[in-house]
């Protein structure tokens, strides 16, 4: 098993969180001046720190998607018929959409996106993999519809799983005859 080492950052994408860190350290030192209660300080720094942390992981994430060659995983064969499609991936700090490579293999006539397998992303999946584990360990702890209760309110996005949860499906059957 072959493991992807991770490119350097690239300039663009430091001087835009340096410039993203600028803006978090303003909006620091505005809501030091206004008088709030501790739980709204933490809130306001919560959601700050949110919004940092997940343009470090799409830029990040996109310089990594950039990096990638538009070759096969599996043979390494130049893909063909490469398209650029975008792909939103839900992680801890919310939403990050990237644009990536995507391309048919013609050697193994199976379409690929490099930049997920080397990122470890599955294929249809709509959470990152830190994320997903996540998930699955709080499922396991008590019933989806309660895990979105208790997960939802300290996350900046939803799971969905009050939706697809809050009520159970009732199948009927026909006895044969």
């Amino acid at each position: 098993m072959s493991v992807a080492v991770a490119a350097p950052v690239p300039q663009p994408a430091l001087q835009t969180l340096e410039k993203a860190w600028r803006q978090f350290r303003r909006q620091t030192n505005a809501l030091k001046k206004q008088p709030a209660l501790a739980g709204q300080i933490e809130r306001q720094l919560a959601q700050n720190s949110w919004q940092l942390l997940r343009q470090a992981a799409r830029e990040t994430l996109q310089a990594q998607a950039d990096a990638a060659s538009p070759h096969c995983p599996v043979c390494d064969a130049k893909l063909r018929q490469v398209q650029m499609p975008e792909r939103t991936i839900q992680n801890q700090w919310g939403p990050v959409t990237l644009r990536r490579a995507y391309g048919q293999c013609p050697r193994c006539k199976v379409w690929f996106a490099p930049t997920d397998h080397a990122l470890g992303l599955e294929p249809h999946s709509q959470t990152s993999p830190d994320m997903s584990e996540k998930l699955a360990w709080l499922a396991t702890q008590m019933l989806p519809a309660q895990a979105a209760e208790v997960f939802d309110p300290y996350f900046p996005f939803s799971t969905g799983w009050t939706q697809r949860t809050s009520r159970p499906r009732r199948t009927t059957m026909t006895p044969p005859t």
